[in-house]
């Protein structure tokens, strides 16, 4: 006599209780976050916010927390918009980055992936001449 295995046993389901459901749509979109060293800006398919149109001025532009409330603002239109899932794609080598993710997290929006586009020279600019040294 065979054993079945316990783990293999499944219930049979009633004909009522199989419901065909509708399939969840994404709706995925980029944000491109430029983080420079005064300002941040968060751009998507549809609109462009920095620091400056939520309201900071002067040197307070530069600051994490005008960079976290620029992405809960962006946050906020998104989830308007029912785009809950989004890619990230960071520019430049400024900081608040972590403050651009908190803001957008804060905001109940999935990052599926989190992208580094700064550019990097490959071989950059021709450095100047090398300076003589004066001979005694």
């Amino acid at each position: 006599m065979k054993i079945k295995n316990p783990f293999r046993i499944r219930a049979k389901r009633s004909e009522k209780e199989i419901v065909k459901s509708k399939p969840i749509k994404k709706f995925v979109t980029n944000v491109i976050a430029k983080c420079t060293s005064n300002n941040t800006f968060i751009s998507t398919k549809n609109f462009s916010i920095s620091t400056g149109e939520v309201g900071f001025k002067g040197g307070k532009r530069s600051t994490p927390y005008a960079a976290n409330q620029v992405a809960q603002f962006v946050g906020e239109k998104l989830s308007e918009r029912s785009i809950t899932f989004i890619l990230v794609t960071f520019k430049n080598f400024g900081k608040w980055r972590k403050a651009v993710l908190k803001g957008l997290i804060k905001k109940k929006i999935k990052i599926l992936k989190v992208i580094d586009k700064s550019s990097n020279p490959h071989n950059g600019c021709r450095p100047s001449k090398k300076r003589r040294r004066r001979r005694r």
